[in-house]
Parts: structure tokens; C-alpha cells; sequence
């Protein structure tokens, strides 16, 4: 579908975002392009996205594995209950692993042990708990330090590339 040149001029923001994933969704490469490269051009300030997407990605990261250690716990308490005790050491083996990788990128970003406990949301009471019950457990295999890098690379001041 091709829209007439005037009217490409005064397309609202969402109706250019409507149409642009309305070509892609039949397939018109040529006419998601035109919709992309007339897009109006802006002039932003803001924060330094060193700071600003590192202090952002820092707060999601440290939110998200509260939320994936809480779903680890929920698992615990299950194996337990449906009488697997080993399964129940793994997954408190992963909560170890999981924190103490959060704990080291924010340490690699700089932060003290008081920041790092300011960083993190509170941790909940089982969690806490179960964490202290994990012991030293083994160190991650090459899956999960792979996922941690990424995760590192998230945070804009830990970037390899950042040539500092």
C-alpha cells in the first residue's frame, strides 16, 4: 500500500507505528523503509546514558533475579514436598549461583557492599534463608557464565567495547 507523499508529511507518530507494523505484517519491506526513513527528525537531550543505562539496567537486573530467585524458591519448597531431595540441593545450588553473579557484576560496576544492598530490592525472608542453607555449591558451568556476560553487557559502564 502506498501512501500519497502529503499525507506520509502529517502522520501522527502512532499512525506511522501503525503502518510501519502493518507493512511489515504483509510483508512490504519498501513501504516500512519509506515509513522509517520520513519519519521526522528530533533533537533530544537527556541524562548520560552511561549513567542513566547503566543505573536503569542495574535496577531491572537486580529485579529480575529477586523474581527468578523467589521462582527458584517456589521450586525448592516443591521438590521438597514431592519428595526430591536431590532436585531441591540443584535448585539451591542455582539460587547461590544466580546471586552471587548479580553480587559480582555489580561489584565489576564499581559498586561498594552498602550500594550493592541499595541496588538490590529487599530480599525476601525465605529467599535469604535459603541462600544462607546453599553452602558453597559448585561454580556455574559455561552456559551460565555465558548469560552473565550478556547480562554484563547490558549495563553500558561494563561494555567490552566501550574503549575506555
Amino acid at each position: 500500500m502506498k501512501i500519497n507523499e502529503n499525507l506520509l508529511e502529517h502522520l501522527t507518530p502512532k499512525q506511522r507505528l501503525c503502518l510501519a507494523f502493518e507493512a511489515q505484517a504483509r510483508g512490504d519491506e519498501a513501504e516500512y523503509l519509506r515509513l522509517a526513513d520520513t519519519c521526522p527528525r528530533k533533537t533530544y537531550s537527556g541524562p548520560d546514558l552511561m549513567f542513566r543505562g547503566s543505573f536503569d539496567a542495574i535496577t531491572g537486573l537486580s529485579l529480575a533475579t529477586e523474581c527468578d530467585l523467589r521462582g527458584h524458591a517456589l521450586s525448592w519448597l516443591l521438590a521438597l514436598r514431592s519428595g526430591e531431595p536431590e532436585t531441591a540441593r540443584e535448585i539451591l545450588a542455582k539460587m547461590k549461583i544466580l546471586n552471587q553473579a548479580l553480587v559480582d557484576i555489580l561489584l565489576d560496576s564499581g559498586l561498594s557492599d552498602e550500594a550493592i544492598q541499595a541496588a538490590r530490592p529487599e530480599t525476601h525472608f525465605v529467599v535469604e534463608n535459603l541462600l544462607a542453607m546453599a553452602g558453597e555449591g559448585e561454580p556455574p558451568d559455561q552456559a551460565m557464565v555465558s548469560i552473565f556476560d550478556q547480562l554484563r553487557e547490558q549495563i553500558p559502564v561494563l561494555k567490552k567495547t566501550r574503549g575506555l
